[in-house]
């Protein structure tokens, strides 16, 4: 098997070399569904004076509402989609490299339509395990919270994360095997789970390893950059100050054109960083499906019955 180094290596020199392959970075998550969960506010006096001004907004503008409803889930829709794009073409590039065949941003975007639906649906469905999760977690919380047991809700809270951080890391990698199998062996959503589960249960150590490691290599690098990235802000800031002294229009343009240049940038770092973890994610899963077909003499993906 490849050592962790040899795939960091790998995922590097297939990153710098087809940078044509940046622009999937943007609508990837390097970290599968871990960027699904985000801050939540668990007072029981925001989540009361929340729920009664949505309560009364269905009440007075049902329209308007279910309006917004549609528009917000075609557009997770339409993102999800793009994102399941993005991520059948790093998985097939990523496939095709280890081959040493070429690789070009049409060709794998021409073959990621082929499994797109069907990573699509397994986004979905990870989605949707952790939704169902974080409510059952969430929901006793908020009760502890909302009849102001401030301690008890403080250790019920910790014991929450103990139980949701190892699940959604699970579901997380679960989802990342399970999209290497619909593109690589096209097997189907539940056949593919099925074999990331045991791909997982035979290749935990070197698994949690390598997250371990890529959780460590993306947010060193993302946070380093974001750090050079304010710093430059700053050292640009103070010539713009200068500007605004001399009573010009424009300084309002020249803040707006900084903010984009510096907003595009950190995008494009943890674009490049997607597409890192992606491919090493991918080298990786190709590495111990070999060597798991090694060791049973067939193929791992026998769910699908091959």
């Amino acid at each position: 098997m490849l050592s962790l180094s040899e795939i960091l290596t790998k995922a590097y020199k297939y990153t710098k070399n087809h940078r044509s392959l940046w622009f999937f970075g943007f609508f990837l998550t390097g970290w599968g569904v871990l960027n699904f969960v985000r801050r939540v506010d668990l007072n029981a006096d925001h989540l009361d004076r929340y729920f009664k001004h949505i309560l009364n907004y269905i009440l007075h503008r049902p329209l308007e509402l279910g309006l917004v409803i549609i528009t917000t889930v075609l557009l997770i829709a339409l993102m999800s989609f793009v994102g399941a794009i993005a991520r059948s073409s790093i998985i097939y590039a990523a496939e095709q490299l280890e081959h040493e065949e070429q690789v070009t941003f049409r060709s794998v975007l021409k073959h990621s339509t082929k499994s797109v639906w069907q990573v699509f649906w397994a986004g979905l469905f990870t989605n949707a395990a952790i939704v169902f999760f974080f409510t059952w977690l969430a929901l006793p919380l908020w009760l502890v919270f909302k009849n102001g047991f401030e301690f008890r809700g403080f250790v019920l809270l910790l014991a929450a994360l103990l139980i949701f951080i190892p699940i959604i890391i699970v579901l997380s990698l679960v989802n990342i095997f399970a999209c290497c199998y619909i593109v690589i062996y096209k097997l189907k959503v539940k056949d593919a789970f099925k074999s990331s589960f045991d791909l997982l249960a035979v290749f935990g150590q070197q698994v949690i390893a390598l997250f371990v490691t890529l959780f460590v290599v993306y947010f060193f690098l993302f946070f380093l950059s974001a750090t050079l990235v304010g710093f430059l802000g700053v050292l640009a800031y103070l010539p713009i100050i200068l500007v605004k002294s001399l009573s010009l229009h424009w300084f309002a343009a020249i803040i707006l054109v900084l903010i984009f240049v510096l907003s595009f940038a950190l995008l494009l770092v943890n674009a490049i960083l997607n597409v890192f973890t992606n491919f090493a994610w991918t080298i990786f899963f190709l590495d111990i499906v070999k060597a798991k077909y090694i060791k049973d003499a067939k193929p791992i993906g026998q769910h699908a019955g091959g």
